[in-house]
């Protein structure tokens, strides 16, 4: 019998964890941070208004922030958290005197992103009609990819708190990520499972962007160390039985 281990990414609802590593040459061990470092809102609101050039954003007496989450969808708990967060920190800000004298005022869009990025093209151009020139978001990888293109070739800002693939940001020198690279956790996994003596891995993924991209991440780390991918399945986003899969 041959030694299988499956790598799941995005249907369990559970992203690779960051790895706090220790470089050792061919023999990196990857160690699992249960507490991954977190950057308040409040961060994200300040790095949005110092990488952008002042005069943009200070033109008028109130700066306006543009927000955009998924508010209505499967991941709208992503949206509702960072217009809390949000709220929470331009509360803060203002009420200490704002930014220059100025008081900060969001403007939230719903992206409705889960599976697709088009309703996160028109929410963030309906904000650039309104003049809005700085961002929080998009909430995932489907808008975030679908934005990023647009989002480098104009004179804004953007910091998303939860994209996760390294497309986004390196898109522009306008797009800044604060969560990091969920990539370098897939590679670590991979890195992980040839520690272990696992030399054969099947891979689970979809076509979901995001998930393609962890998939594809462990599928480089685990066959640049020798290991060999069984199978690699990446049904539609919407699948919810894989009976036949598996």
């Amino acid at each position: 019998a041959c030694d299988i281990t499956t790598a799941w990414f995005g249907f369990s609802g559970l992203p690779p964890l960051e790895p706090n590593r220790q470089p050792l040459g061919n023999q990196e061990i990857a160690k699992f941070d249960p507490k991954p470092k977190k950057c308040s809102m409040k961060h994200l609101l300040a790095l949005v208004l110092t990488v952008l050039n002042v005069s943009i954003a200070l033109a008028e007496d109130t700066i306006k922030i543009g927000l955009l989450a998924s508010m209505s969808d499967e991941w709208a708990s992503l949206g509702k958290n960072s217009l809390r967060g949000a709220e929470i920190a331009d509360s803060e800000i203002n009420s200490s005197g704002g930014v220059g004298g100025r008081q900060i005022q969001l403007e939230v869009e719903d992206t409705l992103e889960a599976n697709s990025g088009a309703r996160a093209v028109s929410a963030y151009q309906s904000l650039r009609q309104r003049g809005i020139q700085l961002f929080i978001g998009p909430s995932g990888t489907p808008a975030g990819m679908s934005l990023a293109p647009i989002i480098a070739s104009q004179k804004v800002v953007v910091v998303t708190p939860s994209v996760g693939v390294r497309d986004f940001s390196d898109a522009g020198p306008n797009i800044f990520n604060s969560r990091g690279v969920d990539e370098q956790g897939s590679a670590a996994m991979a890195r992980l499972a040839v520690q272990r003596g696992w030399k054969r891995a099947a891979i689970l993924s979809s076509q979901q962007p995001w998930e393609q991209a962890q998939g594809e991440a462990f599928r480089r780390e685990f066959e640049r160390l020798g290991g060999i991918i069984a199978e690699h399945a990446a049904p539609l986003p919407e699948t919810n039985d894989f009976r036949t899969i598996v």
